[in-house]
């Protein structure tokens, strides 16, 4: 799932509502999350919720969450505690205020806007509880599209596959489904049908290179070498 913030890095009001209300698009999932940091990040990946008052939680972290903290052992170096975040990997930073801080710290607020890292302002109305079950909520939703959109996909290449020109049409149909193309090549490695834009040529070249690889393979296997290998791998383009 992907969770905007409300205006680059600054500290603003985050309620489960305004969470719930920034559920992905197909536009923003296809855009990427690029940079995080800066009055020009629109949106983060997040994996999870993870809560700690810790100095230094990272080491039980494993990257991608939103940390929500009330900041009770906040002192000190606060921009080595952001760039230790940032350095696990860390999508953003929820602070929860009116429990020991009344509002986000200035140097907070300053550190994560040096290191580039998302932060908000959790409300005290606003338990982290809501927070963690929103997100589940939405990767739950997530999940359940993807395996939607899957099953609908079979379902065309399989009505393709009915159609008179059939495994043409399955190859017509995928290059659609994947937003790209494909190609048929037959057992010697010619091209039976390509769809618009195919790169036969690289598709080829690099069958040939596998063949060649794993003739290599089977020949040492023969002379007694068991340090020959047989790879498999898609073309790389």
């Amino acid at each position: 799932m992907r969770l905007r913030p409300l205006a680059g890095t600054s500290a603003r009001p985050l309620s489960d509502r305004a969470l719930s209300d920034r559920a992905p698009s197909e536009g923003s999932r296809r855009s990427g999350a690029g940079g995080r940091g800066g009055a020009g990040v629109l949106d983060v990946p997040v994996r999870w919720v993870a809560v700690s008052e810790l100095a230094d939680p990272t080491p039980y972290l494993e990257g991608g969450e939103l940390l929500l903290t009330t900041g009770m052992r906040m002192a000190g170096d606060l921009s080595g505690y952001v760039a230790r975040l940032v350095a696990r990997g860390v999508s953003g930073l929820g602070f929860g205020v009116g429990v020991s801080h009344e509002k986000v710290p200035a140097a907070l607020v300053a550190a994560a806007e040096e290191h580039g890292l998302p932060l908000f302002e959790v409300p005290r109305e606003t338990p982290f509880i809501a927070i963690g079950k929103a997100v589940s909520e939405l990767l739950a939703a997530e999940q359940y599209e993807e395996i939607t959109r899957a099953f609908d996909a079979q379902g065309r290449l399989t009505r393709a596959a009915l159609r008179p020109e059939g495994m043409y049409a399955v190859i017509d149909r995928l290059a659609k489904e994947v937003g790209g193309w494909a190609a048929l090549l037959d057992e010697s490695g010619e091209v039976r049908h390509a769809t618009r834009g195919a790169r036969t040529g690289t598709v080829t070249a690099e069958l040939a290179r596998l063949r060649g690889s794993h003739r290599g393979s089977h020949r040492g296997s023969h002379r007694g070498s068991h340090r020959g290998s047989h790879r498999g791998a898609p073309p790389n383009d």
